[in-house]
């Protein structure tokens, strides 16, 4: 997948040339807040990490201290691991709490504003922004993340939202599982049964298109539109996301 520029949000990206072929174990955690996240970003180790040192969040060896979900979200996909971190301390300019998690996947590259307004269109609201990444430990930056970068399959790109008129996100489940339904009943078992959906409508898989595990994302909060119409053969129903019988 293409690494597009941009300079919004940035997510940490180590730089290896060094590739995850292994097939790694699925299994779903969940990160927490009491208050909220300020921020949220992915950290992508390379495969010659420990198993320690590839399950935590240290962006660019920050001072902040980040929460680290434990799922790869390149699970049995092949490519690096990739972990989503949030912080519970406020950081630049990222006061407000963050209230909303969004996906835009899709066959074509997009841009920072494009996906932006497909975010705040589907969503709703305002004060959405891309998650973006960096290649090497000086930061540098190389545009938005492709959260299928290196593993083929759709663009995935990451949106999230700080309203300070809004509810903030206090827990994050991640699960990883071949089977769908299995995959998105443990991610909604973590006290986050509201399983997000990407701008199409569809729950979204972090690995789409690219094989591996199923992977999605649940949060405490409902972030999905309050009425949804699923594109045609889409097996989901209603707004508690239930599958079809």
């Amino acid at each position: 997948m293409n690494f597009l520029h941009s300079g919004i949000v940035t997510a940490t990206l180590i730089s290896s040339a060094l590739v995850n072929t292994e097939v790694k174990a699925t299994n779903n955690d969940v990160i927490t807040s009491n208050t909220g996240f300020h921020y949220l970003t992915v950290e992508v180790r390379p495969t010659n990490s420990s198993a320690d040192a590839h399950r935590t969040c240290n962006p660019m060896g920050s001072a902040i201290s980040y929460s680290a979900n434990k799922i790869d979200l390149n699970s049995d996909a092949g490519g690096h691991y990739q972990y989503l971190c949030g912080t519970k301390e406020s950081i630049s300019n990222y006061h407000n709490l963050v209230t909303g998690i969004g996906f835009v996947i899709n066959g074509n590259a997009k841009s920072d504003s494009e996906i932006i307004n497909e975010c705040a269109s589907y969503y709703g609201g305002n004060f959405w922004t891309v998650t973006n990444g960096r290649v090497d430990m000086n930061g540098n930056d190389t545009g938005q993340l492709d959260l299928n970068r290196g593993v083929g399959g759709e663009y995935i790109y990451m949106c999230i939202q700080n309203d300070p008129n809004k509810p903030p996100i206090k827990r994050i489940s991640i699960a990883a599982r071949g089977n769908r339904n299995t995959a998105i009943n443990e991610c909604k078992s973590n006290g986050t049964p509201y399983a997000v959906k990407a701008t199409n409508s569809l729950i979204a898989d972090l690995n789409a298109g690219a094989g591996g595990a199923w992977i999605p994302v649940c949060t405490d909060v409902n972030i999905n539109p309050s009425v949804i119409t699923p594109p045609p053969g889409d097996r989901e129903c209603g707004d508690d996301l239930q599958q079809c019988p």
